[in-house]
């Protein structure tokens, strides 16, 4: 009876910061080290799976296409600038760097960067592991 009391208030408490903040986060897709700057106008990260040490700037929304089995999985220690969006049933390489205002719907290696509508690979990352 406790432990599902606990629960509720955690699921009522995760609902309401959501709103506050503007932020919407899949239940147990996100690995440590999750870093969100700026929460202004909001972050939806609806993927299967988000590695370690991944940061999402404002306005960057991770969803699906269709269902939700059609959903991205993100590698370890990418970064998503303002307003990159990605989707679908993609799979996304570790230390990707994802240009602001950019659309994602296709794999990615490890160590790109990508930029543009649609994105395309503009680069490596320097700072890869």
């Amino acid at each position: 009876m406790f432990v599902h009391l606990v629960k509720v208030v955690v699921r009522v408490r995760k609902y309401r910061q959501g709103i506050k903040y503007g932020i919407h986060i899949s239940p147990n897709a996100c690995g440590y080290g999750l870093h969100i700057p700026h929460i202004v106008s909001g972050v939806i990260i609806n993927a299967s799976r988000v590695g370690n040490y991944c940061i999402f700037n404002t306005g960057v929304v991770i969803g699906n296409k269709d269902c939700q089995e059609n959903r991205p999985t993100i590698g370890d220690n990418c970064e998503f600038a303002i307003g990159s969006k990605v989707y679908g049933k993609i799979t996304i390489g570790d230390n990707v760097i994802v240009a602001p205002n950019s659309v994602v719907y296709k794999d990615v290696e490890s160590g790109m960067v990508m930029s543009g509508v649609p994105a395309q690979v503009i680069g490596r990352n320097k700072k890869t592991v």
